[in-house]
């Protein structure tokens, strides 16, 4: 991505705005630091928010992006920031010992400090960027064909799993942006289109008869990843859908296409409905099309309400191909688990996970057939995938995981590791020779699990 800004045609603007930029960064880390030592979030971010109000005020329209400063007929790129971001090597730098009045006072000054150097820089204008490029996305997908240059992660996620991110990024060749963020839900904020723009999600979620999602709350949130889009990625429309709804895919056709729970109809329709009250279900439908820039045909819509997510029980890898859930096949290898020599094993809790895996399967198979169904109707070649009811229920979950090809143009998958290894490696050789997948990795993330995600709900990816 490109910016250039004419103004700075000074030695004294441009080490002025570099000044501004690196209080910037020093601000960061030293509120993140206060984070950490107070475990005090909400003031964290409040004080994150009014400096970074601030900053906005002075560097217009400049955040997360490499600027390039036009100095009569050569061109300073040294200046590469990124000021909403910072990597895991900076956040492992910071000390948990910091007592929180002491980073607070840290912050404060620092504070002090930029808006001093704003006095002193209030005669640098900066000017709206003249041009900008975003990277070429032919026809993205959720899908093994795609090509991550990042991965956006939120920096309250546990350590240990920030840090095997870290580690795939250096293998497989993508770039970990950890970023400021009071949620964990990554995905469920932003809907990257098969152009590579981003439809974001920065509304109420409508009052209707079943709010489940977080319902009737300010999207307050949502702002957190939102600021670090470049505003040519950002797309605003009048549908209402959460990432974790929709997954993106690419037809047997290879046209782009989508699939997406129901309850985005209903959620869509009552937004709609707050300024056309007679606005229809098929007016949610034209909506969502159209904030997706698809055709409606190219778009398949199957049962959620019961079921939650899509991307929790649903995994696209191949063009025109869908993984779908099967539970009974689960079941069937925790059974032959219970039955193996696998050591330090909790029967108890294996049987209690068959239990609720059979009354789930049951209290839901009227669902998943439907989804089946229309994915079939769709022209989807449906692919059954042992599946278990990994998250707030319990038990492992392989279906929510983030794929694509690596640095060597090796097709990867990346998926939530389960408490019994055995099991593990079972599904890694099964997903390979399946999908054909050429390497499966697991990542720690029994906490996000426990809260009803996993990895692909706490990451955003990117080209």
């Amino acid at each position: 991505m490109l910016k250039i800004y004419p103004d700075l045609s000074t030695d004294k603007d441009v080490s002025c705005v570099h000044e501004l930029l690196d209080l910037k960064k020093r601000m960061n880390t030293s509120i993140i630091s206060y984070s950490k030592a107070s475990h005090n979030y909400a003031s964290a971010n409040s004080i994150f928010n009014a400096y970074k109000k601030m900053a906005d005020n002075a560097l217009k329209d400049c955040s997360s992006i490499k600027y390039i400063y036009e100095k009569e007929n050569d061109v300073d790129d040294s200046c590469t920031i990124n000021i909403d971001k910072f990597t895991l090597a900076e956040y492992k730098k910071i000390t948990t010992e910091i007592e929180e009045k002491a980073s607070a006072r840290e912050t404060q000054a620092l504070i002090e400090a930029f808006n001093s150097k704003r006095e002193q820089c209030r005669d640098t204008q900066m000017k709206a960027a003249l041009y900008r490029k975003i990277p070429d996305y032919s026809h993205w997908s959720e899908g093994l064909e795609r090509k991550i240059d990042t991965i956006k992660m939120p920096f309250k996620l546990n350590e240990k799993l920030l840090s095997e991110m870290e580690n795939l990024g250096k293998k497989l060749g993508f770039k970990l942006d950890i970023i400021i963020s009071e949620s964990n839900w990554l995905e469920d904020y932003g809907v990257r289109r098969h152009d590579g723009k981003v439809l974001i999600l920065d509304k109420k979620t409508p009052q209707v008869e079943n709010p489940t999602l977080r319902a009737n709350k300010d999207r307050v949130w949502a702002q957190d990843f939102i600021s670090t889009l470049s505003p040519n990625e950002i797309v605003r429309g009048n549908s209402y859908l959460e990432g974790g709804n929709v997954i993106n895919t690419i037809k047997s056709d290879g046209k782009s296409g989508a699939i997406i729970g129901y309850e985005s109809i209903k959620y869509t329709l009552a937004i709609l409905r707050q300024s056309s009250p007679k606005a229809t279900e098929q007016d949610a439908i034209n909506a969502i099309a159209k904030d997706l820039d698809l055709p409606i045909q190219d778009i398949t819509f199957i049962p959620s309400k019961n079921i939650g997510h899509i991307d929790m029980t649903y995994r696209f890898f191949n063009n025109g191909e869908i993984a779908i859930p099967d539970y009974e096949a689960g079941i069937d290898m925790l059974i032959e688990l219970l039955q193996s020599d696998a050591k330090n094993l909790d029967k108890a809790e294996i049987l209690e996970i068959i239990k609720l895996m059979q009354q789930y399967s049951e209290a839901t198979k009227d669902d998943y057939k439907k989804a089946e169904d229309n994915l079939t109707e769709s022209g989807y070649k449906t692919v059954r995938v042992p599946a278990f009811v990994g998250g707030i229920l319990g038990g492992p979950n392989y279906m929510n995981g983030v794929c694509g090809r690596d640095k060597n143009n090796k097709t990867f998958y990346i998926t939530n590791k389960s408490q019994y290894p055995e099991l593990d490696e079972q599904m890694k050789e099964l997903l390979k020779k399946t999908f054909d997948i050429d390497n499966v990795y697991f990542v720690s993330t029994e906490t996000g699990l426990s809260y009803g995600g996993g990895i692909d709900c706490l990451t955003q990816e990117s080209k």
